[in-house]
């Protein structure tokens, strides 16, 4: 799944592969030199995926670019150590521990950043995923 943020929120769509960059609105994405870590589900009471939640380190380029998602979005809450990305904000939500790994992220030259998360069973979506308007994917 890849994961941009459009006009403060976050937007979802499917994706095959990992791509080398995107390009989006006219910038290059390419991938940032580290990672968050393990990743869990943020869920719904009817269980389906809401958004997504990081431990976020106590490195500084962590709590930093942690800070810096949620001042520029309303869809970005960080909170005692935890990153929560919402796909449907507003809902009550419960953690599910995953702990799955592999989450790429993808800056270009401003405050701008994708997120691909690889799919290994997100189950039912309290979301829709969007074909419009999505990032371009380049694999070169």
């Amino acid at each position: 799944m890849v994961l941009w943020f459009k006009n403060g929120l976050l937007k979802a769509a499917k994706i095959e592969e990992l791509p080398k960059a995107f390009t989006f609105e006219g910038r290059r994405f390419v991938p940032m030199n580290f990672s968050l870590g393990d990743v869990d589900c943020l869920r719904n009471e009817k269980k389906q995926l809401v958004g997504f939640s990081y431990i976020v380190g106590d490195e500084v380029q962590e709590l930093l670019f942690g800070q810096r998602l949620a001042q520029q979005s309303q869809s970005v809450k960080f909170k005692d150590g935890l990153l929560l990305l919402f796909l449907n904000e507003g809902e009550s939500y419960e953690i599910e521990c995953v702990q799955a790994i592999g989450t790429e992220i993808y800056h270009d030259n401003g405050d701008g950043f994708i997120f691909v998360i690889p799919d290994w069973g997100f189950g039912e979506l309290s979301f829709d995923l969007t074909s419009k308007d999505i990032p371009v994917a380049s694999l070169d």
